[in-house]
């Protein structure tokens, strides 16, 4: 059984052309700058922290990173420790990317699998999978 305090990273080679690497990374790029656009306005109170998520202060960094032929991960880099209250709060991110993806609009342009939410050493808590298959989205 895969544990994830256990997990290694494992890296998949996949061989593209250059101008088919130069689009996956610039759609990483944009969609990376678009959730992090979005989180700060919907969740970071766009800069006033009283009017921010309760968790929004712990995330570091956010990426993205593919998985599979034309889906994605979200990682997000936080200052959570890796114990119990680390993971419960861990657990509340995920959910404000899906709410996201899950969009109509996005669902068709973007197929986000789950999302990874680091500890503090940059180690995964927490990976939940999205709850609406992008790939059944469009029927």
């Amino acid at each position: 059984m895969f544990k994830l305090d256990q997990a290694e990273e494992f890296e998949t080679v996949q061989m593209v052309s250059p101008s088919e690497n130069n689009e996956l990374v610039s759609t990483e790029t944009s969609l990376q700058s678009t959730l992090e656009e979005f989180m700060f306005e919907s969740f970071g109170g766009s800069g006033d922290e009283k009017y921010a998520a309760s968790w929004y202060h712990l995330i570091e960094s956010i990426h993205v990173r593919q998985e599979g032929d034309d889906g994605y991960v979200i990682v997000v880099d936080t200052t959570l420790f890796r114990d119990d209250e680390g993971k419960e709060f861990a657990k509340e991110i995920p959910p404000a990317f899906f709410g996201w993806a899950n969009k109509k609009e996005n669902l068709g342009k973007y197929k986000i699998w789950a999302v990874i939410v680091n500890d503090e050493n940059g180690w995964p808590l927490i990976r939940i999978s999205n709850p609406v298959n992008p790939l059944l989205a469009d029927k």
